[in-house]
């Protein structure tokens, strides 16, 4: 024989006085009730601070230290663009524009300026100055390439890929001579120069290399119809034109100051420039 529980049913007029008695109750503890809140958030609040003093030193919240600039600008807005300014660079204009991690590099022999090499700077400038205001070179090179852009993680890498293929080259000489002129390819400048004419087929060779190495970065390699050539000078815009008048008297100076003192440079090295940064490539062996 099953046993059933029984309970008490109520109807809803006997349970209405016992709910209203409770909310009267409820409402009468009210404020009793806000008070003793009140009471238990300060007691709580300053049972924490207490915690924190008495916390270890490792355990204690920490400011977050700031990020360092390096790495703010990682993402910083890319699309913010660099404002050239040839006003302050005597009116040059970039070849390529300005990108951050971008590097305008290239490779060259450094040629060091003699007291009679700038002497006839000085005189080639009084020649031009007749047609067209030219500015000395502050450094005088060989460009052995192209200017292209490298990235800054790649920099390290190609330095050390031409100081390999350039460590078994042999040194050798080189001499400049008869005055020329060129444009570069945005048709921004114009140069005048003096040819490579002994020498030549060592500095060909020497970009030839260098022209392998530019190839494993898709770097394009130097004019399939270049001319080697020692800048001393140059003008803003296409100033081709005008120069080309020059020539024969330009070239006479260039001869008459060869016949005092040949124009040569011992080439011993290679520089590359990578920005503002400059990597020594020695050259291996004895000179030719």
């Amino acid at each position: 024989m099953s046993r059933c529980q029984s309970r008490v049913v109520t109807s809803p007029q006997d349970r209405k006085p016992a709910a209203l008695s409770a909310l009267q109750q409820y409402g009468g503890s009210e404020s009793d009730s806000d008070s003793d809140m009140e009471v238990d958030v300060e007691r709580l609040a300053e049972k924490r601070r207490n915690s924190d003093r008495a916390a270890p030193e490792s355990k204690r919240p920490r400011e977050a230290l700031p990020l360092p600039s390096a790495v703010q600008e990682m993402f910083s807005d890319q699309s913010e663009q660099h404002q050239d300014k040839p006003d302050e660079h005597e009116g040059r204009v970039r070849g390529f524009a300005h990108v951050r991690g971008n590097w305008a590099s290239y490779v060259f022999i450094p040629f060091e300026a003699t007291p009679l090499f700038d002497s006839l700077v000085q005189t080639c400038l009084v020649i031009c100055e007749r047609l067209v205001k030219m500015t000395a070179q502050e450094e005088f090179h060989i460009s052995l390439t192209r200017t292209v852009v490298l990235k800054h993680h790649w920099i390290q890498e190609f330095v050390q890929s031409i100081r390999q293929a350039m460590e078994s080259f042999q040194r050798f000489q080189l001499s400049v001579g008869p005055a020329r002129v060129y444009v570069n390819d945005e048709g921004t400048r114009t140069f005048l120069g003096l040819t490579v004419t002994t020498g030549l087929e060592a500095v060909t060779k020497t970009s030839q290399r260098l022209d392998r190495c530019l190839d494993e970065y898709g770097l394009p390699p130097f004019y399939e119809e270049g001319s080697f050539h020692l800048s001393v000078a140059w003008a803003v815009g296409d100033r081709s034109a005008a120069l080309q008048r020059l020539l024969p008297e330009l070239d006479t100076a260039v001869a008459t100051y060869a016949s005092q003192s040949p124009l040569v440079c011992d080439v011993t090295r290679l520089e590359c420039r990578c920005g503002n940064r400059r990597f020594d490539v020695p050259l291996g062996g004895a000179e030719r």
